[in-house]
């Protein structure tokens, strides 16, 4: 089966990996979390158990209907993802669940405290474009394309800086060319609507996404059958009210 992240072998990573695959049952998610977690610490010099660590974290984040514990979700996947990134500054999967951690723990803190992380976050991303910009499918798009969306003047402020020749247009073409390519992934449909909507004010685009959406086969691939079940149903009220 594709993985997002490499793993390792044994009976403790195969257990591991089952429950992942069974991250639509909240409780599996949150055994697969600790167990990736015990891998890292056991594999201390594994830079792929790190960044599953904060793949897991993110996932328990983005899902977690209370507001303080998905904030703490997202700060542990981000500090522990940072110990992937301590041993290997320029591991694609530490970079990207890092960063995607890290982008979404800093929505729940003040502004001022928000434009300390910024930078570090487009240095991550900096690092994922130049070395492996089609890593989990153009992931830098997807993420890139909800920081415009999600904190427009902080992104735009400093975007030019870290990452010149990179913005909203780029991360339009790389999402049209991700749903061109990819597996049916609902995120990538969600933020190429909020892009377009929010750039060009094309509500026509809005509702080709929505049309998109009711009509993907969420199973198509399992990397992201899971999240394809639960993003359709947000993505499809967020897009709504776009209309």
């Amino acid at each position: 089966m594709e993985r997002e992240i490499a793993a390792g072998v044994g009976d403790a990573w195969e257990e591991a990996l089952r429950a992942w695959d069974g991250r639509l049952d909240r409780a599996e998610a949150r055994k697969a979390a600790r167990q990736f977690e015990a891998l890292a610490k056991r594999e201390l010099e594994n830079p792929d158990a790190w960044a599953w660590c904060a793949r897991s974290s993110y996932f328990l984040g983005d899902y977690e209907p209370d507001n303080a514990r998905r904030r703490d979700h997202f700060e542990r996947g981000m500090k522990l993802g940072q110990r992937g990134i301590a041993l290997e500054g320029r591991h694609p999967a530490s970079l990207f669940w890092t960063s995607v951690c890290e982008a979404s723990y800093v929505e729940w803190i003040g502004m001022l405290r928000r434009a300390t992380y910024v930078p570090e976050i487009l240095g991550y991303m900096k690092r994922l474009w130049d070395d492996e910009p089609t890593y989990y499918y153009r992931g830098a798009a997807r993420l890139l394309g909800q920081a415009l969306v999600r904190q427009p003047g902080l992104i735009r402020r400093f975007l030019p800086v870290v990452l010149p020749g990179i913005g909203p247009d780029t991360a339009i073409r790389e999402l049209r060319e991700t749903i061109a390519e990819a597996p049916p992934i609902v995120l990538a449909h969600q933020t190429l609507a909020q892009l377009l909507h929010a750039v060009e004010g094309d509500r026509a685009a809005v509702h080709e996404q929505i049309e998109a959406i009711e009509a993907l086969d969420p199973d198509a691939n399992p990397l992201f059958a899971p999240e394809n079940h639960l993003d359709r149903p947000r993505a499809l009220e967020l897009l709504r009210k776009l209309r």
